[in-house]
């Protein structure tokens, strides 16, 4: 935060808090935003990375957040995008329904017989062999 460009004037908290309020406010609105959304569940595996990324953010602090051309800032930076992609995919991956342990309950209806079709004198029905169902009308 202390190299801003242009360089800050005489109160440096103050031109700070201008220049990265608006950012963190952003960020804060767009997190909100997104908690309303249907399509976003903030699950176990998203808050994890999300951690993982700040500790991993927390690292690369303590050696001064340097530009990634050397090893380590260079891993630091690699490894804190793969985990911001690991958080949106595991908040916007559609959550898979649990498969139950026990077997389902079957209906008692779909396991009944049919019953028998009775129809009028003349009706087709009489006609047919007792089970068969008949064909459908086409329109």
């Amino acid at each position: 935060m202390t190299r801003t460009y242009p360089p800050v004037a005489p109160d440096p908290a103050l031109y700070r808090l201008v220049f990265f309020a608006p950012l963190i406010l952003v960020e804060i609105t767009t997190l909100l935003l997104l908690s309303t959304s249907a399509m976003v569940r903030l699950t176990r595996p998203a808050v994890l990375s999300l951690a993982l990324m700040l500790v991993v953010f927390a690292a690369w602090a303590l050696d001064g957040f340097g530009y990634p051309a050397a090893p380590f800032p260079i891993a630091m930076n690699v490894l804190s995008k793969l985990l911001a992609f690991a958080v949106v995919l595991a908040m916007f991956l559609p959550v898979r329904p649990r498969v139950p342990t026990s077997p389902l309950p079957t209906s008692p209806l779909l396991t009944s017989p049919l019953p028998a079709r009775s129809g009028g004198p003349g009706s087709p029905a009489r006609s047919e062999s007792a089970g068969r169902p008949r064909p459908a009308a086409r329109a």
